[in-house]
């Protein structure tokens, strides 16, 4: 900042009188931050992250299941616990070794708890996750092999409650990616052996 010099004539004398040095500087710092003020609330509301709104999406998927004719499980749909009319019917579609599997597939989406992209978070796993039998039919095209002739191929249908944001098909199609991901990883690893 620079100061002008101003002149006044009085009396035939001329006087230079130069203002304070800080009267300029003061009155725009002031003005500064009168500016500052009245743009503080549009600069936080442009900072502000945007609230994300979840929705559960049911995520249905089907693998196949290999076992001996002993232990296949039960076909036909599924009927959800809490829609069951009595303790007998229950049970016709209970299977002790899909039970076993989804009980350790719940393990497995539980650790995900959430994942992000660079447009912020797509899924949440809640710590009840626990994946649903829908389905359950046998493959009767599979052909055994020879040295197992007694083995069956099941085709299992699943579904896999999550919480993704509301109306974002991409997040939807990215979790699908995270949750078939998280259960191919299972069996690679050895989680769903021993049964």
């Amino acid at each position: 900042l620079t100061t002008v010099s101003k002149q006044s004539h009085t009396n035939g004398n001329t006087n230079a009188t130069t203002p304070g040095p800080t009267t300029e500087p003061k009155a725009i710092i002031k003005k500064t931050q009168t500016k500052i003020r009245q743009l503080s609330p549009e600069i936080k509301l442009r900072k502000e992250p945007k609230k994300i709104v979840w929705d559960v999406f049911e995520f249905v998927f089907t693998f196949s299941l290999l076992t001996s004719e002993a232990k296949v499980p039960p076909t036909g749909d599924y009927t959800p616990d809490d829609e069951c009319s009595s303790f007998k019917f229950k049970l016709r579609f209970r299977s002790k070794l899909l039970h076993e599997i989804l009980n350790r597939f719940a393990v497995t989406l539980r650790r995900i708890r959430s994942s992000s992209n660079e447009n912020g978070k797509f899924i949440m796993c809640p710590p009840d996750c626990t994946p649903a039998m829908k389905h359950v039919r046998r493959d009767e095209s599979f052909v055994p092999p020879v040295e197992r002739k007694d083995t069956c191929r099941s085709l299992v249908r699943l579904s896999v409650p999550i919480f993704v944001p509301r109306d974002d098909a991409a997040a939807r199609e990215a979790a699908k990616v995270v949750v078939r991901g998280a259960f191919a990883t299972a069996i690679s690893t050895g989680e769903f052996d021993g049964f």
